[in-house]
């Protein structure tokens, strides 16, 4: 190796400075824990190796009494010892001497493993095995890399898509709502619709209408109508709130019929209008 284990911490710290996320910065640990036991033969050689490293490492990124971003809390080390690590160090699975040696082998075998990994192993259809080595011809990559990205792109997306479906949409204006087509895929978005048509459709007779031929009855005709969903995925979700819509029906004596109007209820009852944001 031409370039000491100090130089490798310090070049280590400025990629770890422009790295953009833990998975990041967890592979700029595993490679330079491979590249150590690589090049080190021996268990004290492997030892010596990351202390240098940890050492360069620890000027920058100390170790921490509170939490800190980009930290992870480790319970191990000396007792007095502070507790919060950079996450660089969960990767290389920096350990006292005595443990090294025990991870050693299994760091290895890992990697071999995926390494020895056969397209027929993974057990894909003939449609997808094909999409496989199609992909693989074009990206150059070896297989085990290749399912490395793979994972890690996936990975992300399950992520986003996650923290995209768990978003508060009540926080959402009704205008972006009913047009951005950010929210039509949202499966909750149906479900916030009609509570706002709802709600537009009660303040529209109680406020708004001045004749009982104006009101209209609150009906999943007319909330699909409001909203532009379709009127099976209404009906459903208008059972929630059954109470709700029979009480205001009731109280103003709404029929069906007094739905039949000149003009459609979406030209009567502006829904961005009479609720413009969330209900709360």
């Amino acid at each position: 190796m031409s370039k000491t284990w100090g130089k490798v911490g310090r070049e280590l710290v400025s990629k770890i400075e422009a790295a953009a996320d833990e998975a990041t910065i967890q592979s700029l640990g595993e490679a330079t824990l491979k590249d150590v036991l690589k090049e080190e033969k021996t268990p004290e050689g492997q030892s010596t190796a990351i202390k240098m490293i940890s050492r360069e490492i620890l000027k920058s990124y100390p170790r921490r009494e509170l939490e800190t971003p980009g930290y992870w809390y480790d319970p191990g080390g000396k007792a007095d010892s502070a507790k919060w690590r950079h996450l660089i160090f969960k990767s290389m699975t920096l350990r006292p001497e005595s443990q090294l040696q025990d991870v050693e082998p299994k760091v290895i075998q890992s990697t071999q493993s995926l390494k020895k990994m056969t397209i027929q192993q993974l057990d894909l259809d003939n449609e997808t095995q094909e999409t496989l080595e199609t992909a693989l011809r074009h990206t150059g990559l070896p297989l085990d890399e290749f399912i490395k990205q793979a994972i890690k792109v996936h990975a992300r997306t399950v992520v986003g898509r996650n923290a995209f479906i768990s978003a508060d949409l009540s926080t959402v204006d009704t205008d972006e709502l009913l047009e951005s087509g950010k929210y039509k895929t949202n499966p909750a978005r149906a479900e916030e619709l009609v509570k706002r048509a709802i709600a537009a459709i009660k303040i529209y007779n109680s406020e708004v209408a001045t004749e009982d031929g104006d009101r209209w009855m609150i009906t999943q005709s007319a909330i699909a109508t409001l909203i532009g969903s379709r009127a099976g995925t209404v009906g459903k979700l208008m059972q929630r709130y059954q109470v709700e819509i029979d009480d205001h029906n009731q109280q103003y004596e709404l029929s069906p019929y007094g739905n039949r109007k000149s003009k459609p209820i979406r030209e009567v009852i502006n829904l961005s209008e009479l609720v413009p944001n969330g209900l709360g």
